[in-house]
């Protein structure tokens, strides 16, 4: 990209030159050249430099500068979903980002820098609360990007986006004489995540005649993690879409 703005600046500089000495020819390997000639070719090299420039400037306008709310995060999890002739990849991350804008800009930023590194042609981002978690249907966020605007392959988005800001689990962070009932939080707790990591790795020893049960399965956690019954909940993550490259605005 800023080899056409190169190109074209020196272009434009040197055709301001040579209209200074319009009427003095140019002499070179004995032969006499019309300067106003080279005056149009440079000119005409400048526009379409800069032109160039302006246009791909135009098409690559997501500063992560602008994500003014990103915070660090850390890749926990990688998979490749490559197809024939695109390059795909999904990330699971990790950062502290508590609120929907953190989490929205650090997303955000993650799946701009993360796209770049990897030259991928759609990468997908979720935002985890552990490795224990991830790609289990409880992300904070979920980011896609497509720079190309093909999406997938065979659709037409560049962005697809959701985040968020509530979770709602009987283990959230709930006080008082009615802790045990459902409550809403930002976060998963760890004692969640222990469950859902025990749910995950037991689940398929409780499948009786094609179907879980859910009643044993919540009994072995309870004894495996010295908690009631009625505590062994899966957390509803409430993710709400918006619109990413409004970020950038």
């Amino acid at each position: 990209m800023y080899f056409f703005l190169i190109l074209g600046i020196f272009a434009a500089i040197g055709a301001a030159v040579n209209l200074k000495k319009i009427n003095e020819p140019i002499e070179s390997k004995g032969k006499t050249m019309s300067r106003k000639s080279l005056v149009i070719l440079q000119s005409v090299i400048a526009v379409v430099g800069l032109g160039m420039f302006g246009l791909m400037a135009g098409e690559d306008n997501y500063d992560v500068s602008r994500l003014i709310d990103a915070l660090e995060y850390e890749v926990i999890k990688s998979d490749d979903n490559s197809i024939e002739g695109r390059k795909r990849m999904t990330f699971a991350i990790k950062s502290s980002a508590k609120t929907m804008e953190d989490r929205q800009h650090t997303t955000a930023k993650a799946a701009l820098q993360l796209q770049e590194k990897h030259s991928l042609d759609t990468i997908y981002i979720h935002l985890e609360e552990d490795i224990k978690t991830a790609t289990g249907g409880y992300q904070y966020c979920i980011v896609s990007f497509a720079p190309d605007g093909k999406g997938n392959g065979s659709n037409d988005w560049e962005w697809q986006s959701s985040c968020a800001d509530n979770v709602t689990t009987s283990l959230g962070g709930c006080q008082g004489p009615n802790d045990d009932q459902d409550c809403v939080s930002n976060i998963i707790s760890k004692k969640q995540v222990e469950i859902i990591a025990a749910w995950r790795e037991n689940r398929e020893k409780f499948i009786e005649n094609g179907s879980l049960n859910e009643a044993k399965l919540k009994k072995f956690i309870s004894e495996k993690l010295s908690i009631p019954v009625n505590r062994v909940t899966l957390p509803l993550v409430q993710r709400m879409g918006f619109e990413a490259a409004g970020l950038f605005e």
